[in-house]
């Protein structure tokens, strides 16, 4: 088999390592780099490597030893729509970067840079051969989103590996006794609900429409702006209506308390698109944003009130996502991974093996029983 690895986060993070490299820990990203270039694998494709030149800075950088072992290394969009099968083993790092070198949220791409789908066509293209091929894909962004609880950008995401798994089947439809198609989680992030108290038993889904960015995006492009200009609330809130579409009560003082007229307060939007916050919600986010002014990024722990408000984030774009995520009917119970059971979605020759409840290595054992792999 050719065999490819395709992420949207970085290519030496936890998921894609575990199909090529052994090492104590995950976070050992330079040997994991290491183990990466000397694994003869055909395609890797995705967020760059982390830590390319070793924790200390001071080892040979993984790309040059990917290069030293044959692989063909390309860091722009228009090397990667060029290539072809006859360049050999290649590794392809996305030409967008965006938070910690990995892929940006696909909210976030501007019209014409590449998702994760256009690097599973071109894996495809790469792989496909007479004796087959294995390619695992990673929408690891949804997994990130979820940690921030930002429901937009975790929708957006797993439409992204949608689009990407529509790739997967397009090949399929014209190998139909050869191809094999499994979609899975290693785990549910963030113990996300459809229903919240607030809203009682109604969700508001096209609220989310109301954001424009991605929390990533917000923190590096708004919020690092804030804290070196010291940008006064006022001004922030303008920011906050336009990217999240998220107004200042129209009566200060008149808090919302009852669960009807809390109910009234999540309207799918007003006529100007924009959505009032209650009392509280706005109390929440001034108290947020004065937070994330006075934090100085030194911090190493934070108070038990503090990580329930806003786990490791930034306290004022947390606090956003929560009131948007919340006046659509949506509420996250964690900033971790939880112990929800995750599906095991097949089609294709083999199929029938994968029915029923079971410890998700078993998929390994499964497809190595399907592939001869010993």
């Amino acid at each position: 088999y050719k065999i490819g690895v395709i992420t949207s986060v970085n290519m030496n993070h936890a998921t894609p390592a575990a199909f090529y490299a052994h090492q104590a820990s995950r976070n050992d990203y330079y040997e994991i780099g290491q183990e990466m270039v000397e694994s003869n694998f055909d395609y890797f494709a995705g967020g760059a490597l982390l830590e390319p030149t070793g924790e200390d800075e001071k080892q040979t950088d993984l790309y040059t030893l990917a290069e030293q072992n044959g692989y063909k290394v390309v860091k722009t969009q228009k090397e990667a729509e060029a290539l072809t099968p006859e360049d050999g083993k290649v590794v392809v790092v996305d030409e967008h970067l965006a938070d910690s070198d990995a892929m940006a949220y696909d909210m976030d791409l501007e019209e014409g840079q590449w998702a994760l789908a256009d690097y599973v066509n071109k894996g495809i293209e790469m792989l496909d051969n007479d004796n087959g091929f294995f390619m695992m894909v990673e929408g690891g962004k949804i997994d990130w989103a979820c940690h921030a609880n930002d429901a937009a950008a975790t929708i957006t995401d797993t439409i992204a590996l949608d689009n990407a798994i529509g790739e997967a089947l397009e090949f399929y439809n014209e190998h139909p006794d050869e191809t094999l198609i499994i979609v899975t989680g290693d785990h549910e992030t963030g113990g996300l609900t459809i229903g919240y108290a607030g809203t009682d038993y109604d969700t508001f889904l096209t609220n989310f429409n109301n954001q424009k960015i991605s929390y990533a995006k917000f923190d590096s492009d708004y919020v690092t702006k804030y804290k070196e200009e010291k940008t006064d609330f006022d001004t922030v809130m303008k920011d906050v209506t336009e990217l999240f579409g998220l107004t200042a009560p129209s009566t200060e003082g008149a808090a919302v308390t009852e669960q009807k007229d809390s109910a009234d307060k999540h309207p799918e939007s007003t006529d100007d698109g924009t959505l009032e916050m209650t009392q509280y919600e706005y109390d929440n986010l001034k108290e947020a944003y004065e937070t994330t002014m006075s934090r100085t990024g030194d911090e190493e722990e934070f108070s038990q009130e503090e990580y329930i408000k806003y786990g490791s984030y930034e306290p004022l774009t947390v606090t956003i996502t929560h009131i948007l995520n919340n006046k659509s009917g949506i509420n996250f119970g964690s900033y971790a991974h939880t112990g929800l059971p995750v599906e095991v979605l097949v089609q294709g020759a083999g199929q029938e093996n994968f029915e029923g409840y079971y410890d998700n290595t078993e998929i390994y054992n499964k497809l190595a029983e399907l592939t001869g792999v010993n």
